[in-house]
């Protein structure tokens, strides 16, 4: 290339386009640029940039050999990381403490790991508490949620687990009780109580039902052992006391007490210890048996009347009247007794009108033979003669019903005028 000489002065006009460009000032258009290049030392080497323009810049050597200078990348004030690509390598793999500087292996990070791990060259796998790292878990910490596809096993220090209320026998409770439920077969049931707290107890079957299910068996204690309640082969509990028949008492009495309709009464004794029977009526009369000696005194209060027999609970009265004035020799009043059922004959009553005519009344059985069962002679005057329980005839033939069989009241007269006799018999079946 060949350069011309110009002498004097020579004005440039911007009239083309620029080469040289201002600092600090905006980029004309359609401005050219020189290409530049580098030195290596031995040849010359273009400056390369990628297509947005920005510069190309790669260590000496190639990858895996290293050679040339240190290349330092200055990152931003306060400490932002500088975002980095690609493989870092070294000639010895893996990374290793032996390759940090021997100040900051020994002084720190030997002592921190060795103190953290128990190791600088920890294993793998499960450890003991002593050789494990400590986990501390906060004071204010949340529930932590836990799950596994397996069994849970929890255990205390000794096992079984045992569970025990805050309060100790016998102290009044202080905290929320337990909802306690069992399992009737096949769900889970919350046991009843009253409003009182008391456990309410039911079997399996209703009142007067037959008994389903098994028996609970109930004991008691001897003083030292516990006892099951003894029962005889139908199920009645045997009570036995505590000395045998004929010997000295032993063990302390129950205290035996009854019912007056309303509330608990206890049985009353004299000093000796038999027991007093008083008979209280609803006028407030009372009955008493009491001894001297070999003799028992009855003391009523109040005024006294002197009643028939009365047919005991459960029965049913039956009377019959004889009272028709008689025309002939004699008259029988008949009573049909139910069928199956035996009757009972408690007590007579009976009378006629003339002391100076006798009379007789005669109790019959009928079962289509006469029996007799009693006679009384009377005279003028009425008499009741109290029978106590007659069940049969004087030959021994019980008064039975059938349908059929009756009981007679037969009056005779002894005299041929008419006279009035008069005859009641009262009984039961």
């Amino acid at each position: 290339m060949n350069f011309a000489i110009i002498e004097g002065d020579v004005t440039l006009r911007s009239g083309g386009v620029e080469l040289a460009v201002d600092d600090a000032t905006a980029l004309p258009a359609s401005t050219r640029g020189f290409i530049g290049v580098g030195y290596d030392g031995t040849n010359t080497r273009f400056i390369r940039v990628d297509s947005s323009g920005y510069q190309v810049i790669v260590g000496a050597g190639t990858a895996g050999t290293p050679a040339g200078g240190v290349l330092s990348i200055q990152g931003v004030s306060g400490g932002q990381a500088v975002p980095v690509s690609g493989t870092f390598w070294q000639a010895t793999q893996p990374v290793s403490s032996l390759q940090l500087p021997a100040a900051l292996v020994g002084g720190r990070l030997d002592n921190n790991i060795g103190a953290w791990f128990g190791a600088t060259t920890p294993t793998v796998g499960q450890k003991a508490m002593a050789a494990s790292i400590p986990i501390a878990i906060a004071s204010d910490q949340s529930a932590i949620p836990a799950s596994q596809s397996g069994t849970w096993t929890v255990q205390q220090g000794t096992p079984p687990w045992k569970v025990e209320g805050t309060d100790a026998d016998g102290a009044a409770p202080t905290e929320n009780p337990v909802l306690v439920a069992g399992q009737d077969g096949t769900n889970v049931q919350t046991l009843k109580t009253d409003t009182t707290g008391h456990a309410e107890v039911v079997g399996p079957a209703a009142d007067g039902a037959t008994p389903v299910g098994n028996p609970v068996l109930s004991a008691g204690q001897d003083g030292t052992n516990v006892q099951s309640l003894k029962t005889d082969t139908t199920g009645r509990q045997e009570v036995v006391g505590g000395a045998a028949d004929g010997a000295v008492p032993a063990g302390n009495p129950v205290l035996a007490a009854g019912w007056d309709g309303t509330n608990v009464e206890i049985l009353r004794t004299n000093s000796d210890g038999r027991l007093e029977p008083v008979l209280v009526d609803s006028s407030g009369n009372e009955i008493t048996v009491t001894q001297e000696g070999a003799v028992y005194r009855l003391e009523v209060t109040g005024k006294v009347s002197v009643v028939g027999a009365l047919p005991p609970p459960a029965t049913t009265a039956f009377a019959i009247f004889a009272d028709t004035p008689l025309t002939t020799g004699n008259h029988d009043t008949t009573w049909t007794i139910p069928s199956g059922e035996a009757a009972h004959i408690q007590s007579v009553q009976a009378g006629n009108e003339d002391p100076t005519k006798g009379a007789v009344v005669e109790i019959i059985f009928d079962d289509g033979t006469e029996h007799l069962v009693e006679r009384v002679y009377i005279n003028g005057q009425t008499i009741t003669i109290s029978f106590g329980d007659v069940m049969e005839a004087r030959d021994g033939t019980d008064l039975i019903g059938n349908g059929s069989n009756e009981l007679i009241v037969r009056r005779t007269k002894y005299s041929g005028t008419n006279i009035a006799i008069d005859a009641v018999l009262r009984g039961y079946y």
